[in-house]
């Protein structure tokens, strides 16, 4: 078998000049005698990463599986490893299969890629697709997240129901170039002192609001999501807790997730705030009117808003 390398850089794929410049290591050097065929594509480290290399990586992904190549191995940054990960998980080819590769090691010496036996025996196994994280070679299926515990940083599996519809953008559809704009925004005691100037001051596309609990935030802060609602603006409302759930609670308090999923907010179920806005920035780039609804959880009011004490 052929292996598809995709390389978006990172610590394993990188090694660095005396300027600090990155240098691609060969492929050779990563996944050894193995016969492979090589996609740079502009490798970079973590905190370089740009919407335009996921688009480069999808485009290559939809030329392989279109050519009959549904097997990949894609080398990333450890560091926005969950960022390319939620990207392909919505806007890959639902027909690939890819191994992402991650390290936590030093590449400086350089060196066959940790984790690349693994990943080639699990590309081998069938030609279902789907997609699973190898880091230093110990496996992890989406849905996932990073975790610093011990001195070191850890994967943890997320539940597999992500609360959240499964939907995945149409490969032949295209997304846009730039990036849709979607900041975070947590909630906090006296939150709405920067959520609101945020919301006022900062062109955006869509919000995604940290919040306590099932998803409630100050009553303040509820009022300006509302207003931003109201103005077209798409809220995804994600869970400070690990995991948490969002989820319709305590209706008739001011605050609460269920006033705000009742105003048009959408449930981000137990996605991170990382995962969300990828999530949401994939369907907003889709450019499809229903894209960002059907792409989360939506509730519909059970109490009018009449009710006193609606949130």
């Amino acid at each position: 078998m052929t292996v598809a390398v995709l390389n978006l850089g990172g610590t394993i794929a990188l090694s660095y000049d005396a300027s600090g410049r990155p240098v691609t290591l060969p492929a050779s050097e990563l996944v050894g005698d193995q016969d492979h065929e090589l996609f740079e594509l502009d490798p970079v480290q973590s905190n370089a990463l740009s919407w335009s290399h996921l688009l480069a990586l999808r485009a290559a992904l939809v030329r392989l599986a279109q050519s009959g190549n549904r097997t990949a191995v894609v080398i990333t940054g450890t560091g926005t490893v969950e960022d390319v990960a939620t990207f392909l998980h919505v806007a890959g080819p639902a027909e690939s299969r890819v191994a992402l590769l991650v390290s936590f090691a030093d590449a400086s010496g350089g060196g066959r890629a940790p984790g690349i036996d693994a990943a080639l025996t699990w590309l081998r196994a069938d030609h279902a697709g789907g997609l699973r994280l190898f880091a230093d070679g110990t496996p992890f299926d989406y849905p996932f997240e990073k975790h610093c515990g011990s001195g070191a940083w850890q994967f943890l599996a997320k539940p597999r129901d992500l609360g959240v519809p499964p939907w995945r953008l149409p490969s032949s559809s295209p997304l846009a170039q730039e990036v849709p704009r979607i900041p975070v925004a947590s909630a906090g005691i006296e939150a709405a002192t920067w959520i609101g100037p945020l919301l006022e001051l900062v062109p955006s596309d869509g919000l995604i609001l940290e919040a306590y609990g099932a998803g409630d935030v100050p009553p303040p802060v509820a009022d300006q999501v509302r207003a931003y609602v109201a103005d077209g603006g798409h809220v995804v409302v994600t869970s400070l807790a690990r995991p948490g759930l969002v989820e319709p609670t305590y209706p008739g308090i001011p605050g609460t997730s269920h006033g705000l999923l009742s105003a048009g907010c959408y449930g981000g179920g137990v996605l991170t705030a990382r995962q969300a806005r990828m999530r949401l920035a994939v369907a907003l780039a889709s450019g499809i009117p229903n894209a960002p609804r059907d792409a989360f959880a939506s509730f519909m009011p059970t109490t009018s808003p009449s009710s006193p004490g609606a949130s």
